[in-house]
């Protein structure tokens, strides 16, 4: 998974620059943020959180696949 999150960066769909991938906290985050986040999860979470139905579409489409 993460080969291809660089892979991605690499093609200048990311932005990892930030990130330590020898810190285990950052590795976390990553793998939550761009490997298990669901678009149901995400709804689901904004859901919980008030977010606008709309806005969550929105940021879905505009990701790439």
């Amino acid at each position: 998974w993460l080969d291809r999150l660089k892979f991605l960066e690499k093609r200048g769909h990311l932005d990892l620059s930030g990130f330590d991938f020898e810190d285990p906290v950052d590795l976390e985050y990553l793998y939550k943020r761009y490997v298990i986040a669901t678009a149901s999860l995400v709804q689901m979470v904004s859901d919980l959180s008030g977010v606008r139905e709309e806005d969550v579409e929105d940021a879905i489409r505009s990701f790439r696949g």
